[in-house]
């Protein structure tokens, strides 16, 4: 027996193999990193440490971040957003006068907001999350829990 292929077969394939090749433009995975920056900007040089975990409890450590203006570090988070299963990270944050658990970065807050550059820095008040471009949108400001314990912002 012989094959008959049409026009329309040959179409329908080479517009199966396109969408494929194109399907993380067309289906809005992004292919690049997102890079999430955390500046220590405290007063007085004083250090902050900071834990993130990602919603499918990957555990990213405990890291010490210096202050900025005497140390130029900073901690950063890359990574792949998932759209499918939205990216979540949740960290604690503390310093000498406080400690905070708060959403680093959500996919369905930030990817709008921030983009493929998400800052934040974290300030004597509280902690500041920009925008990316600046003025794109209203910054993000949450300010230090009133006692030491531990309280959860979703913002």
């Amino acid at each position: 027996m012989f094959l008959s292929i049409s026009m329309k077969h040959v179409f329908l394939v080479v517009l199966v193999i396109a969408f494929c090749e194109a399907s993380p433009v067309v289906s809005g995975i992004p292919e690049m990193p997102v890079y999430v920056t955390v500046r220590n900007s405290l007063n007085d040089t004083l250090n902050a440490t900071i834990h993130c975990k990602s919603a499918d409890r990957h555990d990213y450590g405990v890291h010490l971040i210096p202050n900025y203006i005497y140390n130029q570090d900073t901690y950063v988070l890359f990574f792949k957003p998932n759209i499918i299963h939205p990216t979540l990270f949740l960290c604690s944050l503390s310093w000498k006068k406080a400690t905070t658990l708060f959403v680093l970065y959500s996919y369905t807050r930030d990817h709008k907001r921030c983009g493929l550059d998400c800052q934040w820095d974290i300030l004597n008040q509280g902690l500041v999350g920009y925008s990316n471009p600046p003025g794109s949108s209203p910054p993000i400001n949450l300010k230090w829990p009133n006692h030491a314990n531990s309280s959860i912002t979703y913002m």
